[in-house]
C-alpha cells in the first residue's frame, strides 16, 4: 500500500498563498504603466485626421480660392472702367460727343461771374493785438482784441501794413468806447466787427475790408 505524500506545514501554505496574491497586483501595476502609451498610440491617427480635416484643408481651400476672387474683382473693375471711359466719350444717346471747330468739347465752361469770384481770392492781413481800458471802470478792467482783416485785392495786405498805425488807433478808439454792459450784451462781437469795418474803410478807401476775424476777444 502506497504511502500518502507528506502534508506541508501550515506556514509553508500561507507563504504560497501570499506569493500568489502579490503576483496579481504586480500584473495590474504593469498594465497601468503601459495604458497611457497604448491610449496615445490609439488616438494619434484620430488626432492627425481631425487636424488635417478641420484645420489644414480649410486653410488650403481658402488660400486657393483667394486668387480666383481677386482675378474676378479685377476683371469687374476693368469692365466698369471701360464703360466709364466710353461714357465720357459719348453723349446721352450713345453717340460720340461733339467738338467745336477748335477741338473743344461741349462741356459747359465757368461763367464770367464765377471766374471773377475765383480771381478775387481772400487776402488775409493780421493786425496787432489791441489793449484798451473798458469804459467806465476807472482803469480797473481792460479789453484785449486780436483780429485778422480780410480783403479781396492783391495789394490789400500791403495797404494794411502801410496804414497799420492809423488802423490800430481807429480800433482802439472804437473799442475804448464800450462799457461792461455793452460787452455783456448779446451780439456785441458782430456789432464791433461792423463798426471796425466802417472805420477801417475810411482809412483804406480803395482797398476796403470785406470782413474781420476776431481771433481773440477777452475782458479782464
Amino acid at each position: 500500500m502506497a504511502s500518502k505524500p507528506p502534508t506541508p506545514p501550515p506556514a509553508a501554505a500561507a507563504t504560497g498563498a501570499a506569493a500568489a496574491g502579490a503576483a496579481t497586483p504586480a500584473k495590474a501595476s504593469a498594465l497601468a504603466a503601459w495604458l497611457p502609451l497604448i491610449v496615445t498610440l490609439t488616438l494619434m491617427p484620430v488626432l492627425a485626421w481631425a487636424t488635417m480635416h478641420f484645420l489644414v484643408l480649410p486653410k488650403l481651400q481658402k488660400a486657393l480660392a483667394k486668387p480666383a476672387v481677386e482675378e474676378a474683382t479685377d476683371a469687374t473693375d476693368d469692365a466698369h472702367g471701360d464703360k466709364s471711359e466710353k461714357s465720357d466719350k459719348t453723349d446721352s444717346h450713345g453717340k460720340p460727343a461733339k467738338a467745336d471747330a477748335h477741338g473743344k468739347s461741349d462741356k459747359p465752361e465757368k461763367s464770367a461771374a464765377a471766374k471773377k469770384n475765383d480771381a478775387k481770392a481772400k487776402v488775409l492781413a493780421p493786425l496787432s493785438k489791441v489793449l484798451v481800458n473798458v469804459f467806465g471802470t476807472g482803469g480797473a478792467r481792460y479789453l484785449i482784441v486780436s483780429m485778422t482783416l480780410v480783403g479781396n485785392t492783391p495789394e490789400f495786405k500791403t495797404k494794411v501794413e502801410e496804414n497799420k498805425d492809423q488802423l490800430l488807433d481807429a480800433a482802439a478808439s472804437t473799442l475804448a468806447s464800450k462799457s461792461i454792459s455793452d460787452l455783456e450784451r448779446l451780439g456785441i462781437r458782430n456789432q464791433i466787427r461792423a463798426e471796425l469795418v466802417t472805420v477801417f474803410n475810411t482809412v483804406l478807401k480803395a482797398t476796403p475790408v470785406q470782413e474781420i476775424y476776431l481771433t481773440e476777444f477777452a475782458v479782464q
